[in-house]
């Protein structure tokens, strides 16, 4: 997010977009519940958009997010003991010339694995600024 604070500056991302970090994993319940879950998401940019996949702890409880996250032809799953982190990222173009119908929403999705770690957990020991994702 700092890279993209850097990098958007030009275009005015900080004001005119959004970027949604979320860490999907396995929610651990068994049976009907069974299915994967938001267990932390933070956020980058004034734009007042918010996931599509729902806030954090999505899925923790239920099977709201029992085929993962993604277009309903590219979903995509956390395995056990892992996490994907799912990237939404949301920018409201301007156009350059006067008449507003040329403004558009561009949004991009994306996905990583995470690394193999013990703690899947976010923490701040630091006692860093918090980027929650409250919309206003």
């Amino acid at each position: 997010m700092a890279g993209a604070e850097v990098i958007g500056d030009t275009v005015d991302f900080e004001s005119r977009g959004r970027i949604i970090l979320s860490s999907l994993q396995p929610n651990m319940q068994t049976g009907a519940d069974e299915g994967q879950m938001i267990n932390w998401q933070r956020c980058w940019g004034e734009l007042p958009v918010v996931s599509k996949y729902g806030p954090q702890d999505t899925g923790r409880d239920d099977d709201s997010l029992k085929d993962g996250m993604g277009s309903d032809t590219n979903k995509i799953k956390a395995q056990d003991g892992t996490a994907i982190m799912y990237v939404e990222v949301v920018y409201l173009y301007k156009s350059l010339v006067a008449s507003n119908w040329l403004d558009k929403e561009i949004r991009y999705e994306t996905a990583y694995n995470v690394r193999s770690r013990d703690i899947l957990d976010i923490s701040n020991v630091q006692g860093l600024p918090l980027n929650d994702c409250t919309v206003a």
